[in-house]
C-alpha cells in the first residue's frame, strides 16, 4: 500500500537501465496514489531516456504543478521501516523528505515516535542528526550525533554526522578530526573521506582536499559525483590541465556510450570554468550550452552562460537561448525570472519589468517575483518601487533574507542610517544565523557615521559570531570585526584581526582588498 515504494523501485530500475521494468512499477504506484508529483517525475526521466521529449516534457509540467507527495498513506512505523527490530534509512528517509518539504509538524510526529520506540538506536540518532543540519537545527543536530557517539563510540557514521555538523559550525579542525576517526574505525567509509575533503577546503588547502576525495574515490570508483568533485578539486588545487584532461575524459566517455546523464553537466561545467580562466570564450560558451543539453533544467548554468555570452558582446543570443529554454519549460519558475533578469541586463527595463509582472500576476503571493522585480528596479535605481516590492516579499515570507539584507541598502543609499540598522536587526531576528545579515549590522554598529547609532559592544559580539560561523575564511568577514574592535577600544585586537584579513585576502588572490584592509591597519 505504499505508493513511494513502488516509486522508488521505478527510479531504481531507471538508473539501472531496465526501462522494461520502469512502468509497471510506475502504474502499480499510481494505482495506490493516481496524483503523485513523483510518479511524473520518474516519468519524466522515463520518457527522456527512451527519447520522447514531448512526453517527457509534458510529465516534466505536471510534477511542477502537484504539491509534493504525502509520504506515507499508512501508518509511519509499519513493518517496512524495521529490520531486526531497529529503524532502517526508509524511517530516516521518511523524516528528511516531511521535513525539506517544509511539512515540520509532520516530521517531528514521526521522529517523536521513532525516538519513543527506538530511543536507544544510535543510527537513528546519527540519521536525524543529518536531517537537522538539512533544515538549519543546529543544536539539535549536535545534541543527536552526540547521542548517537554516547550509545556506539565506535559508529563510523556517527563521527561523520559529527564531522557534518562541525563543519555547518563553522569548526573545519574539529571535522578534520571527526573524519579521522570514523576512517580509523573503517578505512571502507567512504563518507569519512568526503568529510575530510569538505574540511580541507575550508581550510583552504587544495591538494589535501584533492588527495581526500581521491581516497574516496578509490572506494567507489564508478561514483559519478565524486568524479565531478575530484575534477573540481583539481581546479581548485590549480592543476588545470589534469583537470581538463580528467573531464574530458568522462565526458567523451558518455557521449561514446550514448549515456550522459544530467550529473555530467557538472563536468561540462567544469570545462568552462577551465576554457574561461585560460581565456577561451568560445570553449567556454560551448562547455555551457553541452552542460545545458545534459541537463536543460539547470537554471544557474544559463545564468553562467548568459553573462559569459553579454561579456562577449552576444547579448541577443543570449536573450535567444533564454527564451528558448524557458519556452522549452513553461512551468519553470526560475526560467522565467531568469528571462526577466536578463532583459534587464540587456538594458530592456520596460520588457523586464513587464515580463515579471505577468508573472506576478499568475502568482501573486509567491516571493520570488517579487523579489525579481525588486532587483530590476534597483539596478535601475528605482528605490522606492524596489522598496514597495521587498516589502510584498516580506508579506509572504518574513526571513527572506535578501529582502532583508536589499531593505537596509536602500535605507542606506537614502542615507536613512536608522531605518537601515532596523532593516537589519528585523532580518536577523527572523533569520538569526545569517552571516550575511549579522555582518552587514556589525559594520554599522561599528562604523555609523551618527555616533548615537553606534553600539561597538553589540558589534563585536555579532561580527565575532559571523567570523566563527564563516570559519574565519572570508576576509570580508573578518574586517568589520576588526572594525568593531576598534570601536570598543580593543585596538590590538583590532591590528591583529585587520592583519589577519589582509593575509587573507592576499592568500584568496584579492590584492584590491588586501590593500583596502592594511590601510585600515596604517
Amino acid at each position: 500500500q505504499e505508493s513511494y515504494g513502488h516509486f522508488g523501485i521505478a527510479d531504481a530500475e531507471l538508473e539501472l537501465g531496465n526501462l522494461d521494468s520502469v512502468k509497471p512499477a510506475v502504474d502499480r504506484g499510481i494505482a495506490i496514489n493516481p496524483r503523485s508529483r513523483r510518479a511524473h517525475i520518474v516519468l519524466a526521466k522515463y520518457y527522456e531516456r527512451k527519447g520522447d521529449e514531448r512526453l517527457a516534457l509534458r510529465h516534466r509540467g505536471f510534477s511542477e504543478r502537484l504539491t509534493v507527495d504525502p509520504v506515507s498513506r499508512t501508518d509511519p512505523i509499519n513493518d517496512m521501516l524495521t529490520v531486526a527490530g531497529g529503524p532502517t534509512a526508509i524511517a530516516i528517509n521518511r523524516v528528511r523528505v516531511l521535513a525539506t518539504s517544509r511539512d515540520m509538524a509532520g516530521a517531528d510526529r514521526l521522529r517523536a515516535q521513532l525516538l519513543e520506540r527506538y530511543g536507544d538506536n544510535a543510527l537513528l540518532h546519527a540519521g536525524l542528526a543529518e536531517v537537522d543540519l538539512l533544515v538549519g537545527r543546529m543544536e539539535s543536530a549536535r545534541e543527536h550525533a552526540e547521542t548517537a557517539l554516547r550509545l556506539d563510540p565506535n559508529l563510523p557514521q556517527a563521527h561523520v554526522t559529527l564531522a557534518d555538523y562541525y563543519l555547518a559550525a563553522g569548526d573545519p579542525t574539529k571535522a578534520l578530526e571527526q573524519g579521522d576517526r570514523a576512517i580509523q574505525l573503517d578505512p571502507d567509509v567512504t563518507a569519512g573521506h568526503v568529510a575530510k575533503a569538505r574540511a580541507y577546503e575550508v581550510m583552504q588547502q587544495p591538494a589535501e582536499a584533492l588527495a581526500a576525495y581521491q581516497a574516496a574515490l578509490a572506494q567507489q570508483p564508478d561514483n559519478l559525483m565524486l568524479e565531478i568533485r575530484v575534477g573540481n578539486a583539481l581546479i581548485k588545487a590549480d592543476q588545470l590541465d589534469a583537470a581538463h584532461d580528467w573531464c574530458m575524459n568522462r565526458v567523451t566517455q558518455a557521449e561514446a556510450d550514448g549515456n550522459v546523464t544530467p550529473l555530467h553537466a557538472e563536468l561540462y561545467v567544469a570545462l568552462a570554468n577551465i576554457a574561461q580562466t585560460r581565456g577561451d570564450g568560445k570553449v567556454a560558451v560551448e562547455s555551457y550550452k553541452r552542460a545545458l543539453m545534459a541537463d536543460p533544467s539547470r537554471e544557474i548554468i544559463f545564468r553562467q552562460l548568459a553573462q559569459l555570452l553579454i561579456q562577449l558582446g552576444r547579448g541577443e543570443e543570449a536573450r535567444k537561448i533564454g527564451e528558448r529554454l524557458m519556452n522549452a519549460q513553461p512551468q519553470s519558475l526560475d526560467y522565467a525570472i531568469s528571462y526577466g533578469n536578463l532583459l534587464s541586463s540587456l538594458g530592456q527595463f520596460d520588457a523586464a519589468v513587464a515580463h515579471i509582472q505577468s508573472i506576478i500576476a499568475e502568482l501573486p503571493t509567491h516571493p520570488a517575483p517579487h523579489y525579481a522585480l525588486a532587483t530590476v528596479y534597483l539596478d535601475h535605481n528605482e528605490l522606492d518601487k524596489a522598496k514597495a516590492a521587498l516589502e510584498t516579499v516580506l508579506a509572504h515570507q518574513p526571513d527572506h533574507e535578501h529582502a532583508h539584507l536589499m531593505l537596509l541598502d536602500i535605507a542606506r543609499r537614502k542615507g536613512d542610517h536608522a531605518a537601515a540598522i532596523a532593516h537589519a536587526r528585523a532580518g536577523l531576528a527572523e533569520s538569526p544565523d545569517s552571516v550575511l545579515i549579522g555582518n552587514s549590522l556589525a559594520w554599522m554598529l561599528a562604523t555609523c557615521p551618527e555616533a548615537s547609532l553606534r553600539d561597538p559592544q553589540a558589534a563585536v559580539e555579532l561580527a565575532e559570531k559571523v567570523a566563527t560561523r564563516s570559519q574565519r575564511a572570508m576576509p570580508n568577514y573578518l574586517d568589520p570585526l576588526a572594525c568593531a574592535y576598534a570601536s570598543a577600544g580593543r585596538f590590538d585586537d583590532a591590528v591583529r584581526v585587520a592583519r589577519e584579513a589582509v593575509d587573507l585576502a592576499g592568500a584568496q588572490d584579492q590584492p584590491d582588498l588586501a590593500a583596502e584592509f592594511g590601510s585600515r591597519v596604517s
